[in-house]
This record gives structure tokens, C-alpha cells and sequence, in this order.
């Protein structure tokens, strides 16, 4: 019986862990098209969105500005720190040339950091997860 609740445990986990997989996919692939096909420009930092975490952490969040045919462009990166960085310094930006509002830091972490750290955290929960069951299932059996 107690395998029984390990198995609906599992099933009920893995649409979870499924969801979260596919969003971390979705994220990769949207990096990478951005890496392929994206416009490469420089871009000024003019200010930081400051994020509060649950446990109080405090993180800034960079605006940047660049101008892309002849208009300027501003977005949030999703690149943060615990401080408030330089207002003023410039950083590589990468933009989606059709929507030049679709952009990032051009740099491994801005890019691929989340994505690649999610689907790594994803598989050793699942196969950790899935050593226990048959950990389990073996020790019923023996």
C-alpha cells in the first residue's frame, strides 16, 4: 500500500514538474532564437526597477535604453543584483529585430542562466525522485 501512495505522489508530481519543464524549454528556445536572429547594440543603463523577494532580499533590476531606427527603446532586465549599479555605464544589448521591445543583456546569464539552471534543478529532482520510488519498490520486494 505505501508504494501505492509513492506512485499517485509521482503522478501528481510530474504534471507539476512537466509544466515547469516545458516553460523552461519555452525559454531556451526563445534565448536562442534571440541569440541566432537577434539585432547586437549598445545600450545605457538609466535606472534600476528595485524587486523585493519573500524573504526580504532586495534585488535592482537594470533599465536600459538603446536606440534601434531611430527610436529609442527602453526594457527591464532580468539580470539583477543586491545593488544599485552605475547609472550611465553601457552594456551589450541583443533585440529581436521585428520587436525591438523583446530584449536582454547580451550575455550567457541574461540569456541562458534561468532556463538552463531550471532544466538542471528540474532532472535531479526527478531522478532523485524516481531513485526513491524504486528504492522503495525494491524494499516492498525484498
Amino acid at each position: 500500500m505505501h508504494w501505492l501512495v509513492i506512485i499517485l505522489l509521482m503522478v501528481l508530481l510530474s504534471r507539476m514538474w512537466l509544466r515547469s519543464f516545458n516553460e523552461a524549454l519555452a525559454s531556451l528556445k526563445r534565448a536562442i532564437r534571440l541569440k541566432r536572429y537577434g539585432v547586437h547594440k549598445t545600450g545605457e543603463i538609466i535606472g534600476f526597477v528595485e524587486r523585493v523577494d519573500e524573504e526580504g532580499d532586495r534585488w535592482f533590476r537594470p533599465i536600459i535604453a538603446f536606440s534601434y531606427q531611430g527610436k529609442q527603446w527602453q526594457f527591464v532586465s532580468e539580470l539583477g543584483d543586491g545593488e544599485n549599479g552605475l547609472v550611465g555605464a553601457y552594456v551589450r544589448v541583443i533585440h529581436d529585430p521585428l520587436t525591438p521591445g523583446v530584449a536582454e543583456v547580451d550575455s550567457f546569464m541574461a540569456l541562458f542562466g534561468g532556463p538552463v539552471l531550471g532544466l538542471v534543478i528540474l532532472a535531479t529532482c526527478v531522478v532523485l525522485a524516481v531513485g526513491y520510488v524504486i528504492h522503495e519498490l525494491l524494499a516492498q520486494v525484498g
